[in-house]
């Protein structure tokens, strides 16, 4: 008897710990104070509650990948550029991210989006194979998100059913979150969904949402919303100064880039390439950007998502490091048409195009062979702000 009764007091408690719990975190995952759009972390990302939930009537949407993991602590990030401005921007994006996974994001959140504003950086390195890679496709794929898609009313089955049918492909490596997919897609798609499968749907729904507010909450707790708040207490108002930035982070940039013959941060060269600085050398002569990528498929599923809910869209191309491509044997002559092709994707939805992709050789816009550095981060979201705010 005794034990029993300790199993139920403690079955009682864990009951009362789990309901506080859900209040005091998992019930509240919108954000008060701000800046939590310009949070770079995966929790948020990949969670449809905390994403929709911190949307309001003039959030608008800045996706891409890994760029945005990079130059956090500087002041030419989207993070500390936005924040200053105090304007409320939702960056989306991390290694891995391509241009399915933003589709699905961007079916999820649309409805919510009033702005109906977005900008989406588009990485070269994307459309060089064969499209994205089946467990890069797994590691960014947010279950939340795809339900959310599934539900919207405002996006046609055609535009649901080849996100499902590339979805089902590339979820091959990753099997239990396939057949969770496959379950979805039998109930939204026609497929002939039973019973079983919704009342799958329904709690499994219920069980993501409560998990991923519970860590992503935590997680901006821990890790962010002080740091956030330090900021805005110092943080200089209004429109920055872009010449200036730019002015500034050219002179910091040639502190760093001494020491390697690619215009790279040194650190950054030290740590990655230097170590097979050798072994490189010549080893993408046969490298092309593949025009028949399955990317510029993605791009186009991507692009009719957003006319399907009406929202404006530009596209930010970035460019790659030429000095270091060169050294690779991926030469100049064999890198061009990629401009060319994203933008007969982007003329069929009437999209605009900016492209970054001709600064291969201007120094400073990248820290190593992909990402921007200070000065590239400056031209970026001067773009994308001037995007943001006209009209």
């Amino acid at each position: 008897m005794k034990k029993l009764a300790a199993f139920g007091t403690a079955l009682v408690l864990f009951i009362i710990s789990a309901v506080i719990l859900h209040l005091t975190v998992a019930g509240r995952v919108a954000v008060e104070e701000g800046g939590f759009g310009t949070w770079i972390n995966t929790y948020k990302d990949m969670s449809y509650k905390a994403v929709s939930a911190n949307i309001d009537d003039d959030t608008v949407m800045y996706m891409g990948s890994s760029e945005f993991q990079h130059g956090k602590d500087t002041p030419y990030h989207p993070t500390e550029i936005f924040r200053s401005m105090k304007m409320d921007v939702m960056c989306i994006g991390a290694a891995y991210n391509q241009c399915l996974s933003h589709a699905i994001t961007m079916g999820a959140v649309g409805p919510e989006l009033k702005s109906k504003k977005a900008v989406l950086i588009l990485s070269p390195s994307w459309f060089n194979g064969p499209g994205v890679e089946k467990d890069a496709y797994g590691v960014r794929f947010s279950e939340s998100m795809y339900m959310a898609m599934l539900e919207n009313p405002n996006l046609s089955d055609d535009v649901k059913k080849k996100i499902a049918d590339r979805s089902e492909e590339l979820l091959s490596n990753s099997p239990a979150l396939q057949e969770s997919v496959k379950r979805y897609d039998k109930i939204f798609l026609g497929k002939g969904g039973n019973a079983a499968d919704k009342a799958y749907f329904t709690m499994k729904k219920a069980f993501l949402s409560e998990r991923e507010a519970i860590n992503v909450k935590t997680a901006w707790k821990t890790t962010e919303e002080k740091d956030y708040r330090k900021f805005m207490e110092t943080a200089k108002s209004g429109v920055p100064d872009w010449k200036g930035l730019i002015s500034k982070a050219d002179k910091e940039f040639k502190e760093i880039s001494k020491g390697n013959d690619f215009h790279m941060d040194d650190r950054l060269y030290n740590k990655n390439i230097k170590p097979a600085l050798k072994k490189e050398k010549n080893s993408s002569t046969a490298r092309r950007f593949w025009k028949d990528s399955p990317e510029y498929g993605d791009l186009d599923i991507f692009l009719q998502v957003c006319r399907e809910q009406d929202i404006d869209v530009e596209l930010i191309l970035l460019p790659v490091n030429g000095w270091w491509y060169d050294y690779t044997g991926f030469t100049a002559d064999k890198r061009t048409g990629l401009t060319e092709q994203i933008k007969e994707v982007a003329d069929r939805y009437d999209v605009p195009l900016y492209s970054f992709f001709d600064r291969d050789y201007t120094d400073g816009w990248l820290e190593d062979a992909v990402h921007p550095a200070g000065k590239g981060w400056v031209e970026i979201n001067e773009e994308a702000y001037r995007f943001f705010t006209e009209g």
